[in-house]
């Protein structure tokens, strides 16, 4: 059976389109720059068999739900981006099925198709808006609904399933409301809360929910994913997909939410102030560090350079011997150390900017120092 197409489900640890994710949902603005037709698909067959990187995770959900020990609430943490809604929907496709067999929906079934539209009676799925400037927050009457929801026997029977995506957008009114939920759950009701901060969690809605960690996902799992959702092909220069992975750093789901222009000239500029820092005279760096201190974006480009200098390290160590990577050929090959040693210094910049010093003063002492003595040197 061919996929079908929608906008509002997302392909492989992806994140919902615009207007999806059911109530509230809160959808990205598009795939960068437009790239992939800004189209996401259904997955063809059960949810979890999409779900990358994220075995031991699923495996934990699925192993309590064929041994019949189901907790009534889980949180599900992890960088954002990384799977956590489509683990959670994947759960409540299992759930929900009647024709589950061993810890597998069907994914062919009515309810089935339903749970993956978001429009299975038995689903309720609350998520915050996209407001200008960020996520919006999760009232106490949004909560309240939702409680009323669960007190309901289950339309088709079996299961009902609460989904809180962004639970951490829950005011403190509401965290205190959820609890009564938590400690008092229908019998046929389960909870899951989603979280890439569940510290903002208080500490009683997260005490009485067992917790389910995602981690990032590799450098490979993440090709695999954006490929399979049409953001890179083989088509694409090695270079900008490479500068894709340093941005969403193990996590597909935020390739969603990028601009790739955007994503270019600013990974550009990280790779600029990196190279001379490597390789160029002190008042290069100089005039460098003047540029920098005068973008709006400082700190996003700070952070692009650790990433990258970082992923040249893991690269380095990786390889016993070839050639360096994109953009250091210009210069000498820097030792280990000394890129070690860079690393530790634009991470201090990285903190330093994001607080009260002054912009320049940081990134004219950084331009001063170079790589610790190594080919930045020179004056």
């Amino acid at each position: 059976m061919a996929p079908v197409p929608r906008t509002d489900l997302p392909d492989r640890n992806g994140r919902e389109a615009p207007g999806g994710g059911g109530p509230g949902g809160a959808g990205p603005r598009g795939p960068l720059g437009g790239k992939g037709g800004g189209r996401v698909v259904t997955p063809d067959g059960p949810l979890l068999d999409h779900l990358v990187g994220q075995d031991r995770a699923r495996g934990r959900l699925v192993e309590a739900v064929r041994e019949g020990r189901l907790h009534h609430a889980y949180l599900l943490v992890g960088p954002e981006g990384v799977g956590k809604r489509l683990l959670a929907r994947g759960l409540a496709q299992l759930l929900l099925c009647p024709q589950a067999r061993d810890g597998q929906a069907c994914g062919r079934c009515r309810s089935c198709q339903q749970v993956a539209r978001t429009s299975h009676p038995d689903l309720h799925w609350l998520e915050p808006q996209v407001r200008t400037g960020g996520l919006g927050s999760l009232g106490i009457d949004q909560v309240r609904r939702l409680i009323q929801e669960a007190a309901w026997r289950p339309y088709e029977g079996g299961w009902k399933v609460l989904v809180i995506a962004q639970a951490d957008r829950l005011t403190p009114e509401a965290q205190n409301s959820l609890l009564k939920l938590l400690e008092e759950p229908p019998g046929q009701a389960v909870i899951l809360l989603t979280s890439p901060r569940p510290d903002q969690l208080l500490p009683t809605v997260r005490s009485r929910c067992h917790t389910v960690p995602l981690r990032s996902l590799t450098d490979e799992e993440v090709r695999g994913v954006l490929a399979d959702q049409g953001l890179i092909g083989p088509e694409d220069d090695e270079t900008e997909t490479e500068l894709l992975l340093v941005a969403v750093q193990g996590a597909p789901g935020r390739a969603w939410a990028l601009d790739r222009e955007r994503l270019r000239e600013r990974q550009e500029a990280a790779r600029a102030w990196v190279e001379a820092l490597l390789g160029e005279p002190a008042w290069r760096r100089l005039v460098l560090a003047g540029e920098l201190a005068e973008r709006d974006d400082l700190v996003e480009v700070l952070e692009g350079a650790v990433l990258w200098v970082r992923q040249v390290i893991r690269t380095r160590v990786g390889r016993s011997a070839g050639s360096a990577p994109a953009g250091q050929a210009a210069h000498p090959r820097p030792s280990l150390d000394e890129l070690i040693e860079l690393w530790r210094e634009l991470r201090e910049a990285y903190r330093l900017v994001q607080g009260p010093a002054q912009r320049r003063l940081v990134l004219d002492r950084l331009a001063w120092r170079g790589a610790g003595g190594g080919p930045g040197r020179g004056h």
